[in-house]
């Protein structure tokens, strides 16, 4: 599947605290990103 789209991310803190084990799917997929220093700033398409 092509994914024609300019991402941004940006620096974050590291969370401290991890989730709770009822979080839902979009908290745990941020957090994943979070962990790593990273958090998505924009999403633009592709303009070469």
């Amino acid at each position: 599947m092509p994914f024609n789209y300019t991402l941004r991310v940006k620096a974050v803190p590291v969370p401290s605290s991890p989730l709770k084990e009822d979080a839902n799917v979009l908290d745990k997929t941020i957090y994943k990103m979070r962990i790593y220093g990273l958090e998505i700033e924009s999403l633009t398409p592709y303009e070469p």
